[in-house]
């Protein structure tokens, strides 16, 4: 009976053990909660309902809740979920919070989240965020930086899940995050990235300034469009009064001069997988890697023009094979009028931007054609080539280079030949700047 008693002891006191530990947990995690209600008392009210912690190193905060001062809506979440690898992990972020001290690593993650499309939110984020690619809204009246013109595309609350996660690694050299935001409707995004770390993170007050004087080592990112592009052309080709198909050239027009406007020209893979991206709207993936002593300037230095032209950008559109991805650096283009409809372009006019590396983006099986008309083609003028399309051409270009294919389109800008390269078939723009001689079959 008394070895019975003794068992009956232990387990009791293992019991008020966990149940005081769990409180101790419980009341740290609200005194964190506490102190960042009270910084926040000015721009509003933070309240949550529960704390919950378990055994494997989790706590959960449920109904998260900040309603924000002279205004009416709110911003909701279910639940938020903070992770550690294990209890005694966990026990020590506390306590490295306590100190404002950076934890060696911690999971975070929200689900059910609630943010509403208007002011004081659009003014908190106003320029600082942007859910979708670069330019999106070029030719139209859309910025996306801006949170209330989502209001233009029908959306008023934005329904929220993601996570976010870092580790600090290689001895505290190197930093890994990791980020997944699901936002319905709009877009799912995925991202991940390493930094070399050239000041330790340790006070939480001084982790903005060792991030901006970290260097990129590797990043991947993936967009999977939820609807936001169909809502956006819709919107802009009905704002202008286009058809889809006159929308979107005046779009990629308008996105070209954007990026000359930052000092860049991406080349002609990365305008074909958009305007592929564009005519249907699925998912973009991104991905760099590069080592020290290649490893771009500071983030605090950072800038686009100086960093994407050095970078090896892999690309893939849904489930492609990856493409190399390039940008030159070019002098900035005078900045352009972007909101209002663009008067149609004469036919002769060149692009906004020449490929400064135009041979390196044509495959090298186009390049081996002999540089006079072979037998069985014949030369015609560029300006007919509206009468071909569908049909095999080749064309030579400025630089003595040739390219063929199947010609599938023509605009006031370019031809567009569909290619068969080591990639797989890829629709390729080439300015009318670009084109000596245009060749089809002799029928003859």
């Amino acid at each position: 009976m008394r070895v019975g008693r003794w068992i009956i002891a232990i387990i009791c006191l293992l019991l008020l053990a966990a149940l005081a530990g769990h409180f101790y947990l419980a009341r740290q995690v609200e005194s964190q909660l506490e102190k960042l209600a009270s910084q926040l008392v000015l721009a509003g009210r933070l309240s949550w309902e529960r704390i919950l912690i378990h055994p494997r190193g989790e706590i959960h905060i449920s109904a998260v809740r900040f309603e924000p001062r002279d205004a009416r809506d709110l911003l909701r979440i279910d639940a938020v979920t903070f992770r550690s690898q294990n209890l005694a992990q966990l026990v020590r972020a506390l306590q490295d919070f306590e100190r404002n001290e950076v934890p060696r690593g911690i999971l975070v993650s929200l689900r059910g989240g609630r943010l509403p499309v208007g002011p004081p939110f659009n003014d908190w984020m106003d320029g600082r965020v942007s859910p979708i690619l670069p330019h999106a809204g070029a030719g139209c009246d859309f910025d996306a930086r801006r949170l209330t013109d989502l209001n233009r595309l029908d959306y008023w609350e934005l329904a929220i899940d993601g996570q976010f996660h870092y580790q600090i690694v290689v001895e505290g050299e190197q930093l890994d995050m990791g980020m997944r935001l699901a936002v319905g409707q709009l877009a799912d995004w995925r991202a991940r990235a390493r930094l070399e770390l050239d000041e330790p993170l340790s006070s939480i007050h001084e982790v903005a300034s060792a991030l901006a004087a970290s260097r990129l080592l590797m990043a991947e990112l993936d967009l999977h469009d939820l609807g936001f592009y169909e809502r956006l052309h819709s919107h802009c080709a009905q704002a202008l009064e286009l058809s889809r198909e006159r929308w979107l050239e005046q779009h990629l027009n308008a996105w070209r001069r954007a990026w000359a406007e930052q000092g860049l020209a991406p080349d002609d893979i990365a305008e074909s997988a958009y305007r592929t991206f564009l005519n249907q709207p699925g998912s973009i993936s991104l991905a760099t890697r590069t080592a020290p002593p290649q490893a771009p300037a500071r983030l605090d230095d950072f800038s686009k023009a100086a960093a994407l032209p050095g970078l090896d950008i892999f690309l893939r559109i849904d489930e492609s094979t990856p493409v190399a991805l390039r940008f030159a650096a070019i002098t900035p283009a005078r900045p352009a009028r972007l909101t209002e409809p663009e008067p149609p372009a004469p036919a002769q006019a060149p692009v906004v931007r020449e490929s400064p590396i135009a041979p390196e983006l044509i495959d090298p099986t186009t390049q081996a054609l002999p540089v006079v008309a072979p037998s069985g083609w014949r030369g015609v003028s560029p300006a007919s080539a509206n009468q071909y399309i569908n049909q095999s051409v080749r064309l030579l270009l400025h630089d003595e280079t040739w390219a063929s294919g199947r010609l599938i389109a023509v605009d006031e800008q370019a031809l567009y030949l569909e290619i068969r390269s080591r990639h797989g078939l890829l629709t390729r723009p080439f300015s009318h700047a670009r084109i000596d001689r245009f060749y089809v079959r002799d029928q003859g």
